[in-house]
């Protein structure tokens, strides 16, 4: 199978989209929409599937992931939307399969969802019992989802107290990846 997602970061339009929101996020103090982040959810999903046994393919992931807030060009409200509309333009002009598209598109259309319970996931046994009451793609939408909030390193961020987010889903403390230890 093609590798996508490098004929995705090689692919002209894509660059101009992340150009086009790296300038607009320039001056943002808030957490950023950059290369960089869609590489830490991609990482963070991938791994939190593998270690919580949901089958999974990376390259699924790693397209969600690098599409997933592309829309932000065009503003924050609703740019899952506008994630998907791009999403789906630069898929088809990769000759991604249907199918994958698809499935890509799922993740993405997922991840703004709000969901409290999600947000404040810290361990492996809370991820893993969440997960038990979904079906097999729930569970990749489910923590493809947690992934995206849970990279965020509020506990780091010299703009936490005026974000907008609610204390409940701020990470307050790193991941600890021993507590996922099974």
């Amino acid at each position: 199978m093609k590798n996508y997602a490098e004929l995705l970061l090689k692919n002209e339009s894509y660059r101009k989209y992340v150009s086009c929101l790296a300038e607009l996020e320039k001056e943002r103090k808030f957490c950023h929409h950059d290369k960089k982040h869609f590489i830490e959810v991609a990482s963070l999903a991938s791994w939190a599937a593998s270690i919580c046994r949901v089958p999974h393919e990376p390259q699924l992931i790693m397209l969600a992931a690098l599409l997933h807030d592309i829309g932000r060009v065009h503003g924050s409200e609703h740019h899952a939307k506008a994630s998907i509309g791009i999403a789906k333009e630069l898929m088809l002009q990769l000759r991604v399969p249907e199918d994958l598209q698809i499935r890509v598109v799922d993740l993405i259309e997922a991840h703004t969802i709000k969901d409290d319970r999600r947000n404040a996931i810290k361990t492996y046994d809370q991820l893993r019992d969440a997960l038990k009451e979904l079906d097999e793609v729930d569970r990749l939408v489910y923590i493809f989802a947690w992934a995206d909030n849970r990279v965020r390193q509020c506990f780091a961020c010299d703009a936490a107290g005026e974000c907008y987010w609610d204390d409940r889903r701020k990470n307050m403390e790193p991941i600890n990846y021993e507590v996922f230890k099974i």
